[in-house]
């Protein structure tokens, strides 16, 4: 027998999965320890970093087209900054996040 599937439940689940992830990745990345800054110029924070680069790859896009996810990561106080594209790109080929 073939069980029906519970529709509504299914579209709702689909409906908030990114949202429901972004909450999730945020609160795990809080975590993070911050290294300290001994020289240079000052770092982007590891945690933003590290939820932008996790983030990225959850949305499958470019990422030109992943700046609209950082821009309201921000505004849900997800992250502290809005990263340039080209720097969480740096990040996610940093091999000390490996």
């Amino acid at each position: 027998m073939i069980e029906s599937r519970d529709w509504t439940a299914y579209n709702a689940a689909q409906s908030e999965e990114k949202a429901r992830f972004s909450v999730l990745l945020a609160d795990l990345c809080k975590g993070v320890p911050e290294p300290e800054q001994v020289m240079g110029r000052p770092r982007l924070p590891l945690s933003d970093m590290v939820f932008a680069a996790a983030f990225k790859v959850y949305v499958v896009f470019s990422s030109r087209r992943f700046t609209t996810d950082l821009y309201e990561a921000y505004a849900d106080r997800h992250i502290g900054s809005t990263p340039h594209s080209n720097s969480v790109c740096r990040y996610l080929f940093d091999l000390r996040l490996a």
